[in-house]
């Protein structure tokens, strides 16, 4: 999860919005024959890692993660 996240908000020039993030890590998952069965818990635990920054403009790599690459 915390790859596909990685991915996600790599190449996003300004925070993604919090929905949009999780329908595309949805999709991404879903894509890829996944299940979802805790899916929630797992992207609320990993949000709320270091390397993840969470605003009221949406949610990046914290600056940090995004200079180690």
């Amino acid at each position: 999860m915390k790859k596909a996240i990685r991915e996600q908000l790599r190449d996003q020039p300004s925070p993604c919005p919090a929905d949009e993030l999780d329908a595309a890590l949805r999709d991404h998952f879903t894509r890829k024959g996944c299940s979802l069965t805790g899916f929630a818990l797992r992207l609320k635990e990993v949000l709320a890692d270091d390397e993840i920054e969470q605003t009221n403009a949406g949610i990046s790599l914290a600056a940090m993660s995004v200079e180690n690459g």
